[in-house]
């Protein structure tokens, strides 16, 4: 078969389709993690295991995969900018398939060490969504960068909405008596596998690398991140996305558990959640986020998604009953739906095509690193109050968006004198 797609839109579909199956292989998992961990039935700790040994641990579980991602996002992508894309993004999503498969092994097995590494593999793997931007930017005129991210983020929004519901019941052994824990691992390892049959014959290369560039060695290729520091506005704009990065995790990984501690949430109910999260995510990047750029520039999109993040964590420790929180839900994604294209949007718009996967790959390197640390914070102050992960998300919001002002202001204009102005 021909490895060769006719047009950038076909290309771009597929891109699409690409990004759909690896958040789904993902958030396969998203409702058992907490569950396995904190609950006797996970199996996963002795009997009499105290609930903050169980917490702690369950935030080292969940930042090890982002921390892998902090690690290997810069990686993929400079070496995509050396090698090409499509090369390198089928090892990683071959590996990323091995790394499911030994977290399915370690969750059959009881066995913690080995789902961390196993989390490590798949999340240095997940680096990949910095090839899945570059190849995205490397079809997008600059004007259509923020609506085609945003269809990128779309894509993943499917994926939010099928699979907590899926991994939520293939870890429920009432529907089939042999569902447990590990099925939902297993799952996101055969999605990577048809991830990498996709890959494989329905990618075409994106990026031409020239006969005369310089390959990158591995100094050259850790050396990514590093250069995209050296522009001015893409180190301030990632300065902010590094602040942002330590709040909205929270609400990610460790929401679940205040659903479980407020609510007495199951796993078919937070995969429940989240897939109503998912539907509101998808209609944000296909039509607000549409309709939204047409109107404001990127930058006040993003300044003005930071703020509401910020005031809507607040509210949703607010209600009592989880019909009230459903309500309150949607304007929380939608901020969270214009935000992230926005920051990508405008990091790609700051540098050359020839720096697109570095770039885009320090973007999806400084996210993640936010990702890990978050998990870890949250794990030890969960342990006094369920509510404190959220307002401590809440506050981060609001410092990054108060950095995101100050670093996005527009020029002051220089006025010359002698010089008249203009009507």
């Amino acid at each position: 078969m021909s490895t060769q797609i006719r047009t950038p839109r076909l290309t771009l579909a597929a891109i699409f389709v690409t990004a759909l199956l690896d958040l789904l292989g993902s958030s396969l998992v998203l409702p058992i993690l907490a569950p396995l961990l904190l609950r006797e039935t996970g199996g996963m700790f002795t009997p009499g295991t105290p609930e903050a040994t169980r917490s702690w641990v369950l935030g080292l579980l969940l930042g090890a995969f982002p921390l892998a991602q902090f690690l290997g996002a810069p990686v993929m992508g400079a070496l995509s900018d050396g090698f090409g894309r499509r090369r390198v993004l089928r090892g990683t999503v071959l590996m990323a398939t091995v790394g499911y498969l030994v977290c399915g092994l370690a969750t059959h097995w009881g066995n913690v060490a080995l789902l961390v590494a196993g989390r490590l593999v798949a999340g240095f793997m997940g680096g990949n969504i910095a090839l899945v931007q570059a190849m995205v930017a490397d079809l997008s005129a600059p004007e259509m960068r923020t609506r085609n991210f945003g269809l990128v983020s779309a894509a993943s929004g499917f994926g939010f909405i099928i699979g907590p519901v899926v991994g939520g019941r293939l870890a429920d052994s009432t529907l089939v008596p042999w569902f447990d824990f590990a099925m939902p691992f297993w799952g996101a390892a055969g999605l990577m596998a048809l991830n990498l049959a996709l890959v494989w014959f329905g990618i075409p290369e994106t990026f031409s690398v020239e006969g005369g560039a310089k390959r990158p060695g591995l100094s050259a290729t850790l050396g990514g991140l590093r250069e995209a520091l050296s522009v001015h506005r893409v180190r301030a704009l990632l300065a902010v996305v590094a602040v942002m990065t330590l709040g909205w995790p929270i609400y990610v990984q460790f929401f679940p558990v205040y659903l479980i501690q407020r609510f007495g949430a199951d796993q078919r109910q937070i995969g429940n959640f989240f897939a109503y999260v998912g539907v509101w995510m998808v209609l944000t990047q296909v039509l607000i986020l549409r309709w939204a750029t047409r109107r404001w520039a990127t930058r006040s999109l993003f300044q003005c998604s930071l703020l509401g993040l910020a005031i809507i964590y607040l509210l949703l420790l607010w209600p009592r009953r989880m019909d009230v929180l459903l309500l309150l839900l949607p304007i929380q994604v939608v901020c969270e739906g214009l935000a992230w294209p926005s920051a990508s949007a405008l990091a790609s718009q700051a540098v050359s095509a020839s720096a697109q996967g570095r770039v885009l790959g320090a973007m999806a390197s400084v996210r993640s690193l936010g990702m890990a640390v978050a998990p870890v914070v949250s794990g030890y102050i969960v342990r006094f109050h369920p509510a404190l992960p959220t307002l401590f998300a809440s506050t981060v919001m609001f410092l990054a968006f108060l950095g995101a002002l100050w670093v996005l202001a527009p020029p002051k204009e220089v006025h010359v004198p002698g010089e008249k102005g203009h009507a």
